[in-house]
């Protein structure tokens, strides 16, 4: 799937860090703040797999993925309880192989809002900011303010 939509892919960034479905996130919050500041969202491309078709996402990468104006990448992986520690580093290989001309952020983090032997990787695709990017970033942030302020115990 491929997501455009800013407000949906930011929020979906907020939900690593604030769903309670979420442990484990091995990435500093802060590390994708400063993604955002220097960089705007532009596409998501996202794909659900079981663990035993990791191997077959090398394939999907290479023909969809367009890295023309792009200049980083934040990628998350979400999964399950039968995540072994080498399947994990497969995936981190194949994502880290695919995307090697494009800094990246690797985000890894248990959820049990899936199946055990399913797992989600999404790729956030940022690019420079443009002059046109400042009023939306003021919309943005205050809507990540509010959305924060109710998930906020």
């Amino acid at each position: 799937m491929i997501v455009h939509d800013r407000r949906i892919a930011e929020i979906m960034i907020e939900d690593i860090f604030l769903s309670s479905h979420n442990s484990f996130v091995l990435v500093d919050y802060n590390d994708i703040r400063t993604i955002r500041r220097k960089s705007t969202f532009r596409v998501l491309y996202r794909y659900e797999l079981a663990i035993n078709q990791i191997s077959q996402l090398s394939e999907a990468l290479k023909e969809e993925i367009s890295f023309d104006g792009m200049d980083y990448c934040a990628i998350e992986m979400a999964y399950g309880e039968n995540m072994t520690y080498s399947d994990l580093q497969n995936l981190m290989n194949i994502s880290n192989e695919a995307l090697k001309d494009v800094p990246r952020i690797n985000c890894c983090h248990l959820t049990d809002n899936l199946p055990s032997g399913d797992l989600v990787v999404n790729l956030y695709m940022f690019a420079p900011k443009l002059d046109g990017d400042r009023e939306m970033d003021i919309r943005i942030d205050k809507m990540l303010d509010c959305y924060k302020t109710i998930h906020s115990p």
